[in-house]
């Protein structure tokens, strides 16, 4: 390629950015938007200068300068503009890290509960319990590198759209130390889930009145011992239906009382263990 051809791509580069620019203002997208057209001119227009001007050394210069700016913006892509994830817990998993009552387990096929990109065939079970999956989910956080992206303990407060900027405001709050942040960004996700918190029967007469212990399926206490004691369940949904069961065989209640609006079907799970022709 001769020296007037590089010339001619330099010009039609600076151009473009020019144009971009000029797109930005009249659609303005926040100042962080103009940083990189602004360094892009800068760039093409010192190529244009040295290229013109020193013919092959500048070639060579501009050619150099080119790939230090690109080792540069791949590194600033990595630590500065990688996502932020908030994460109100203090380990990964999300609901099969919050759900830890007696027998939490998958209610579909194992095989199917594994990301596209990281299939897991190494699943013990037909229908793999909570520990297992989270073991999985801390191994993926590891091996694609994303844990240091992770804001551990800190909760979402409030999403705010920033029309002037074009930009999302999300505000956080520290769980221990109460300190408040905002984060801003072109795209959000929202992965909370529907049903992440525990929300208590506080409608039932007496509720605010019984003096025995309490706790949520989502916010299970380990440290509660029900051996010998009467047991009421108010509900019979996928965690009722996994782990009264258990609390029957296993927890030495004297008696256990279920309390259901609706009555559901349900079937014996016949769970088993994934055979090595099966893997």
């Amino acid at each position: 390629m001769t020296e007037k051809n590089i010339c001619v791509l330099e010009v039609l580069c600076l151009g473009n950015t020019i144009v971009g620019i000029v797109n930005r203002i009249a659609n303005p997208q926040g100042s962080a938007e103009l940083g990189l057209p602004l360094l892009s001119i800068l760039f093409y227009g010192f190529g244009l200068f040295v290229t013109s001007k020193y013919s092959e050394t500048g070639l060579r210069v501009f050619a150099w300068l080119g790939v230090i700016m690109l080792i540069g913006m791949s590194i600033v892509l990595v630590f500065v503009f990688m996502g932020v994830l908030a994460e109100r817990h203090s380990h990964v998993g999300g609901t099969w890290y919050a759900n830890r009552y007696p027998d939490c387990q998958v209610d579909i096929p194992s095989n199917l509960y594994s990301y596209s990109f990281e299939i897991n065939p190494q699943w013990s079970h037909y229908y793999c319990h909570q520990s297992e999956i989270v073991d999985y989910l801390e191994k993926c956080t590891d091996k694609y590198g994303i844990r240091s992206c992770i804001h551990f303990d800190t909760a979402v407060t409030r999403c705010d759209w920033l029309d002037e900027r074009q930009l999302w405001r999300v505000t956080t709050v520290h769980k221990n130390s109460g300190d408040e942040k905002y984060y801003y960004g072109r795209h959000l996700i929202g992965a909370y889930g529907l049903l992440s918190n525990a929300s208590y029967p506080t409608d039932i007469e007496g509720f605010e009145t019984f003096e025995g212990e309490m706790c949520y399926t989502t916010e299970w206490n380990d440290k509660i011992n029900f051996k010998e004691k009467r047991v009421a369940v108010v509900g019979t949904g996928s965690s009722a239906i996994q782990c009264i069961p258990q609390l029957h065989k296993n927890f030495g209640i004297s008696h256990i009382y279920v309390f259901q609006r609706t009555a559901a079907w349900v079937t014996n799970l016949k769970n088993r263990t994934v055979t090595p022709f099966e893997k």
